[in-house]
């Protein structure tokens, strides 16, 4: 995180500024007491085992600098400056709104934000896509599946000063999920996996699916890319959007600018012919990975490396620990 003040958080929040909030710097926001250091900004939310807001006292104990908390926290035997604490109604909202304002003034426009989202593929094409563009440039993913209104907003704040990527996961479960996401974090590059029957208990059917998914694109930056797999027949009308992008489709779909063919899929490993000239293997089993690899491919190509370089990284990615393993079972 580039480290900001404690005024800057507080104007961001819309919350009572005090001038010392000036002289309180932070350079990490911390929502885990126990993973609190030195000069973090610890952010107290309710989770669905624990309240961050009981935490204040041991996150203080810790080093916090300061904290944001719910305005119901009794701060007055608080080991933490009381005059160091911003009170907020809402924590989760409030951290979205922090990250929003991050991503808009503070984050380096020189910095592409990459949102990724999708019923299947989201987590292996992210770390495909930073297998891709990390060997050239400095950058940084979302850990693990970070991909709700708390991880968006912490993968945001992660972003450092030299850093030319930062890649996101968006996930929903519900009808505007996506959306609010999106809006915080104002990609450069949208990247669609794949619409399924995933989430058809919060949305309902397919096409909704699909409404909810391609919403990524209204909050695109202009002249940002899009990179959408158009193999399901309810995303196709909704890719026309009045909104400023360069759109490239991928899939097994004939038409299709990256057309996915050819693919030769065993326990070993999974071969493919790409856009009609591009030979691309993955050392991992899995005909569905074709669709992640041509995601990672057409990004690392918007960044400018060269095709040969991207499908040489692609050979050489390995999934992630509990991913795509093989496993001996009764010898």
């Amino acid at each position: 995180m580039i480290p900001v003040s404690l005024k800057q958080v507080a104007g961001a929040l819309g919350v009572g500024e005090r001038p010392e909030y000036a002289d309180i710097v932070v350079r990490r926001v911390a929502t885990d007491s126990r993973a609190v250091e030195p000069g973090d900004l610890f952010w107290a939310v309710r989770g669905a085992r624990f309240d961050g807001n009981e935490f204040v006292d041991q996150a203080a104990a810790k080093g916090a600098a300061a904290c944001v908390c719910s305005s119901a926290v009794d701060l007055r035997s608080s080991a933490l400056d009381r005059r160091a604490c911003l009170r907020v109604d809402d924590s989760v909202a409030a951290l979205g709104r922090f990250a929003a304002y991050y991503r808009q003034e503070i984050m380096p426009r020189s910095t592409a934000v990459v949102a990724i989202t999708g019923s299947n593929g989201k987590t292996t094409t992210k770390s495909m896509i930073d297998c891709v563009l990390a060997p050239s440039y400095p950058g940084r993913s979302a850990p693990k599946s970070f991909n709700n209104s708390i991880g968006v907003p912490l993968t945001l704040l992660s972003g450092e000063a030299d850093d030319r990527y930062l890649i996101m996961e968006i996930g929903t479960n519900s009808r505007g999920e996506v959306a609010a996401l999106a809006a915080i974090g104002s990609p450069d590059v949208a990247v669609i996996t794949s619409i399924g029957e995933a989430h058809l208990e919060g949305l309902g059917d397919v096409r909704a699916v699909a409404a909810e998914k391609t919403s990524l694109l209204d909050y695109l930056r202009p002249q940002a890319l899009a990179v959408v797999n158009t193999d399901r027949p309810e995303v196709r009308p909704l890719l026309r959007r009045g909104v400023s992008m360069r759109l490239l489709t991928f899939g097994c779909h004939p038409r299709a600018e990256l057309r996915i063919s050819e693919v030769d899929a065993t326990i070993r490993g999974t071969r493919f012919l790409l856009g009609g000239k591009y030979r691309v293997e993955l050392t991992m089993p899995g005909a569905h990975h074709t669709a992640n690899a041509a995601a990672a491919f057409a990004v690392g190509r918007w960044f400018g490396l060269d095709p040969a370089e991207i499908v040489d990284r692609l050979r050489a990615f390995r999934p992630a620990e509990g991913r795509t393993q093989l496993a001996e079972v009764d010898g």
